[in-house]
């Protein structure tokens, strides 16, 4: 994808379809997966985001950051 400046953000996803990196303006961000699709993992300019998710899939925490499902 091509913005108006002429920067150029490419996306690559695996064979089941998930992102797995975007390179754009910021730099490079990967992504990894667990077996039942979740995203656990996001690394950042050097920095690395987990994720944890309970048996339901429903996500737990994000690196210390627990959400609050209302």
């Amino acid at each position: 994808m091509r913005e108006e400046d002429g920067i150029t953000t490419s996306y690559l996803y695996d064979r089941a379809y998930r992102l797995v990196a975007v390179d754009g303006r910021n730099g490079r961000i990967n992504y990894r997966y667990d077996r039942a699709g979740n995203r656990i993992e996001e690394e950042r300019n050097g920095q690395t985001t987990l994720y944890s998710y309970n048996s339901a899939n429903q996500l737990l925490e994000r690196q210390g950051v627990t959400p609050f499902f209302v």
